[in-house]
């Protein structure tokens, strides 16, 4: 079974040497098993990610992180595990970080290392880790990996995971007006000089802006898109410290720059070579959650959402997530039926009463003074901007204070960890449930019957479709 760890890097010199200790020729088959997109030998892969930090101003801080993933001895190949951390490096940092990996052939188990740049080279923005993001964001891809090459899902040490991304991260797949008025600011920001093109830029993607003032804040905008409901204002509390006016006119001043939007490749249709498996079909159930998917990326492809004056485009894009969120649970957990979504309520909620038990030891902890701290750091980390750099203090004072706080800390922390999965399980249960309630009313309103009563079901529905009794109107 593999084992990943991630450490962060607060020094030039120990990047240095971590860089030239991956890549060391005894270790790595004279270099045959290394990799990367920063160079070739240690001083060139250094001195690249020195040059990305130097061109942003961002020599400060923590210099890089380093991921190690090893495996059981006979587990896997050299050329698998290449192969595997080559794919995770392409996948996970792509081209916006420097990164070096090496496989070591030096002892009996095959373990891999790979050291990256903290400065993003696209953005300048550093890269951030909070805890949870881990298994959200990184062991999906290592499992897939494993999967695909034919090798035990990965375990990781929950001592080591310090440093998966945080502010680039935070935000995906929770989709809202806040969230899509917060990238249209970035975007228009990114593309302005000054604050008068700011706001044109924001004019072009329709948006009706009125300026004002707050006793607490000064200068405020309040923006509204085709579609919303009500306005929203560029308050600390409504979209965060980086979309204040004054915090979007320092912006300006530092982030200006335009980002082509590259054209996305046609798909391509190819003949598989191999025997047909009997794959299970979408029953019914799932297969109504997947149109209502299907039927609004057509309706995105159509169009240019920076282009055309469309409040219902707007509206689409707030809920795609969504979507895309509950087709994915029911074909995850193979729900195929509203009675096996209620079932999973069910156990959903009685596993949620039995962790709130657990998480009760939380009132012993609250005397702990250690313990009262790290909850605030972890408010504070909460409320820094994805730009601005002094989370690096408070994680690094986070991890300091994880060494001192009391032996209960982390059966608490992982009942807490697990009542917020199961919370967001329940969201989303109720999320589809919602989204039953709109296919029924939507279906009634196209399909009229008489009925006997106010409550009936949606089974007798179906019957009526499948040419069961009909009513007919009297002459």
């Amino acid at each position: 079974m593999a084992i990943t760890k991630i450490l962060n890097i607060k020094s030039q010199s120990n990047l240095y040497n971590a860089i030239d200790y991956i890549m060391k020729p005894e270790k790595t088959k004279e270099q045959l098993w290394v990799g990367g997109n920063s160079g070739n030998t240690t001083q060139e892969v250094y001195r690249t990610m020195m040059d990305t930090k130097q061109a942003w101003g961002k020599l400060d801080g923590r210099k890089g992180y380093h991921i190690i993933i090893s495996w059981k001895p006979g587990e896997c190949t050299e050329e698998k595990a290449y192969q595997i951390i080559q794919e995770f490096c392409q996948e996970y940092l792509g081209e916006n970080y420097d990164y070096v990996f090496g496989i070591h052939t030096d002892r009996k188990h095959c373990h891999g290392h790979i050291v990256f740049n903290s400065v993003n080279r696209i953005t300048g923005y550093k890269y951030r880790y909070e805890r949870g993001d881990w298994e959200k964001f990184m062991q999906p891809i290592t499992d897939k990996l494993c999967v695909k090459y034919g090798l035990p899902k990965l375990e990781y040490e929950k001592g080591n995971r310090k440093g998966v991304s945080y502010g680039e991260w935070k935000d995906q797949g929770k989709s809202s007006w806040k969230n899509l008025i917060r990238a249209d600011i970035d975007y228009a920001i990114s593309l302005s000089e000054s604050y008068e093109e700011f706001l044109e830029q924001m004019r072009s993607m329709h948006y009706q802006i009125r300026e004002g003032t707050s006793r607490e804040e000064g200068a405020i905008l309040s923006l509204k898109l085709p579609g919303q409901g009500r306005a929203c204002r560029t308050k600390k509390k409504t979209l965060g410290e980086a979309y204040t006016v004054a915090a979007i006119r320092e912006r300006i001043g530092k982030e200006w720059r335009s980002y082509p939007v590259p054209k996305p490749p046609r798909l391509q249709r190819c003949q598989m070579h191999f025997g047909r498996k009997n794959i299970r079909g979408l029953s019914g159930y799932q297969a109504s959650h997947v149109r209502d998917i299907y039927q609004i990326q057509n309706r995105y492809a159509k169009g240019n959402i920076y282009a055309i004056n469309q409040g219902s485009m707007r509206k689409y894009l707030t809920q795609i997530e969504k979507l895309r969120a509950d087709c994915r649970y029911l074909l995850t957990m193979d729900i195929r039926s509203r009675e096996a979504l209620d079932q999973r309520e069910r156990e959903v909620l009685k596993e949620e009463k039995r962790l709130k038990q657990q998480s009760s030891l939380k009132w012993n902890l609250q005397e702990d003074e250690g313990y009262r701290r790290y909850q605030k750091l972890e408010q504070e980390l909460g409320q820094i901007p994805v730009w601005d750099d002094r989370f690096e203090a408070v994680l690094d004072e986070m991890e300091e204070l994880q060494e001192q706080l009391p032996k209960g800390m982390e059966l608490m922390k992982d009942a807490k960890e697990q009542l917020q999965k199961l919370r967001e399980e329940k969201r989303l249960i109720r999320q589809i449930k919602r989204m039953d309630q709109e296919h029924l009313a939507t279906y009634e309103f196209a399909h009229p019957i008489q009925r006997k009563n106010p409550e009936q079901t949606r089974s007798e529905i179906r019957n009526r479709k499948k040419g069961g009794r009909q009513w007919k109107p009297r002459l």
